[in-house]
């Protein structure tokens, strides 16, 4: 769930979910990271974890190339 996102959770699922959305709004909205930890309550550190492993678990992890496709998608379609 959308609260999901925000919460403490070290699920998979939500991780991912984070590191998508993450990625998708430094690259298409240039929102900063630091705008970005503040949302998801998590610190800058890992919104650059996020980014800096983005291509490796894009191109190896069909978990994290699915969800991310999906939540590109939809942004996309907005």
């Amino acid at each position: 769930s959308k609260d999901d996102l925000f919460s403490k959770s070290r699920k998979k699922s939500i991780q991912i979910a984070r590191a998508c959305v993450t990625c998708i709004a430094i690259k298409e909205e240039d929102i900063s990271r630091k705008v970005i930890a503040k949302i998801l309550k998590k610190d800058r550190t890992a919104t650059y974890h996020y980014q800096v492993t983005h291509k490796k678990k894009f191109k190896k992890c069909d978990v994290y190339r699915n969800t991310f496709t999906k939540i590109y998608q939809e942004y996309k379609s907005f």
